[in-house]
């Protein structure tokens, strides 16, 4: 090795296990660049029916929204996100309260959640779930952050779509 150069360890070289593992090694990797993300969650998508299901989460919300689900036609501002194929930034959650009162809004609100980065996952032009990333910080989510959690949710989708077969939906 010559002095001017510097080795590293690939991290991420050889991630073998489930899709679980490598979704939970994922947001560990997100963890490290932005610590203030406290929860991470995907809500799988049934083609059949329509149906959103609460699948993967990592944060205090896990056990609360297990076994969640919703139609997606019941939710508008997501059956908008994946539409337009958008991102959707709350960085104050509590004005929720006055246009969005469901289930799920409270229940995050109650464990102190205030913002949200919300981004529809697809395989080409098939909506797999939507990926939600959420803060107890106010206004944390800036223009920086959502360019990187809107890559890092593109390899989400990747994870996603290699283990298609094995989503239980």
């Amino acid at each position: 090795m010559k002095l001017s150069e510097q080795r590293y360890r690939d991290q991420y070289s050889g991630i073998a296990g489930s899709m679980t593992e490598r979704l939970q090694h994922l947001y560990w990797a997100l963890r490290l660049q932005y610590s203030g993300l406290d929860r991470f969650s995907i809500a799988l998508y049934d083609p059949a029916n329509g149906v959103l299901s609460a699948f993967s989460c990592d944060g205090e919300s896990r056990q609360v929204l297990a076994g969640y689900s919703a139609p997606l036609a019941a939710v508008p501002s997501l059956q908008e996100l994946v539409d337009e194929r958008g991102i959707r930034v709350v960085n104050d959650m509590r004005n929720f309260r006055s246009v969005d009162s469901s289930e799920h809004t409270e229940q995050l609100l109650g464990q102190g959640y205030r913002a949200s980065f919300t981004m529809p996952l697809f395989e080409n032009e098939q909506l797999m779930g939507v990926l939600f990333l959420n803060s107890h910080q106010i206004d944390y989510f800036d223009d920086t952050m959502v360019v990187y959690c809107s890559l890092w949710g593109h390899l989400v989708e990747q994870v996603l779509a290699r283990f298609r077969e094995d989503i239980p939906i």
